[in-house]
């Protein structure tokens, strides 16, 4: 979808999902669709249900465009043999892990942390990775802070109630305690004077991402969004 202005662009999700879930609707017999409320209540997601399966489909009205050119990708031997062979145009490694950790380090859900461990049981936190990290950081609803150095939230009750048994092979919580643990020590390890000052910036309501090698950052109009706000709480402080 072309990206244009923060107004223009969510009324072009907001169509483009209500075309899917014509066409949904349209082709598969026996499937509902709703529109259901994502972020700031707004309908920005997708239900699909048919029989027992449920699917949803969801999109950001925080974070639209890429810091990085999309790459063609097939899916996995595991997934092809199980759901038949698929190829398409998807996120760079960089956007899509960028987005998976800034969600783990936010919600820390374990689902977010299955996402650490595979990520640490094939790749490793690279400094292209935390730096397009620290793009979603700037185009979250919450603090920085509160993203590079999060609280420790409990998991082992939504392990058991919303996790436990739902991937193969099996992940136990422990596991995901230790990816979560490892993420926040590389991060931690990687926050040098650079980053802090990109920080800072973006506290300031005017995110410098050339300081720190993030000039692609600015397609991502989230970030704006988030500076803006940052301005309007220091305007309503003066």
């Amino acid at each position: 979808m072309p990206i244009g202005d923060r107004d223009a662009t969510l009324a072009g999700i907001d169509a483009a999902l209500d075309r899917i879930r014509e066409d949904i609707q349209r082709d598969l017999r026996g499937v509902s669709v709703q529109r259901i409320a994502g972020s700031d209540n707004n309908d920005t997601r997708l239900l699909v249900r048919q029989a027992g399966a449920e699917i949803k489909v969801e999109t950001s009205p925080v974070a639209c465009g890429k810091v990085h050119a999309p790459e063609l990708r097939v899916v996995s031997d595991p997934a092809a043999e199980a759901f038949g062979f698929a190829e398409m145009q998807v996120v760079a490694f960089e956007d899509l892990f960028g987005g998976k950790l800034n969600a783990a380090v936010d919600r820390q859900h374990p689902r977010d942390l299955f996402e650490v461990k595979f990520l640490y049981d094939n790749e490793e936190l690279t400094d292209a990775l935390y730096r397009t990290f620290l793009v979603y950081v700037a185009s979250s609803g919450r603090p920085p802070h509160e993203l590079v150095r999060p609280s420790l939230s409990e998991l082992d009750d939504i392990f058991a109630k919303e996790f436990e048994g739902v991937t193969v092979p099996p992940v136990g919580l422990n596991e995901l305690k230790a990816a979560r643990s490892r993420l926040l020590s590389d991060m931690l390890a990687r926050l040098d004077d650079a980053a802090m000052r990109f920080l800072l910036t973006l506290h300031d309501g005017e995110p410098d991402f050339e300081a720190y090698r993030l000039t692609a950052g600015r397609a991502i109009t989230g970030g704006s969004a988030e500076a803006a706000q940052y301005r309007k709480i220091e305007n309503a402080k003066s």
